[in-house]
């Protein structure tokens, strides 16, 4: 299936996506810090343990749609490794990306 899908178009997409998920978090991806604590929070979620949010839980239901966009992020690059096509993200993506990795180092 990934030979009939434009990864780079996707990650554009998704990237688009994660920095207005930041945005509306008020998080700056240049502050690493930040972006660590966001890994960590990232890395520890558990979708099938997640209690059910309410409509008004506006910072938590942005949180879990950013954890769903790292998904996203990592299974676009693993389909553009697959056919050999190196995926580039933008700044935030490469921002989250590393603090995702740090954390996952720490994690061990």
């Amino acid at each position: 299936m990934s030979e009939i899908e434009n990864q780079q178009q996707d990650a554009r997409e998704i990237c688009n996506e994660i920095v207005r998920v930041l945005i509306g978090l008020g998080l700056d991806w240049e502050d690493n810090t930040k972006m660590r604590d966001l890994a960590r929070e990232a890395l520890a979620f558990d979708p099938t343990h997640a209690p059910h949010l309410n409509p008004d839980e506006v910072e938590a239901r942005t949180k879990r749609k950013l954890f769903g966009l790292i998904a996203l992020m990592f299974r676009t690059m693993q389909e553009g490794a697959e056919t050999n096509e190196m995926i580039h993200g933008n700044a935030a993506w490469k921002a989250l990306a590393r603090a995702l990795w740090a954390e996952k180092d720490v994690a061990r």
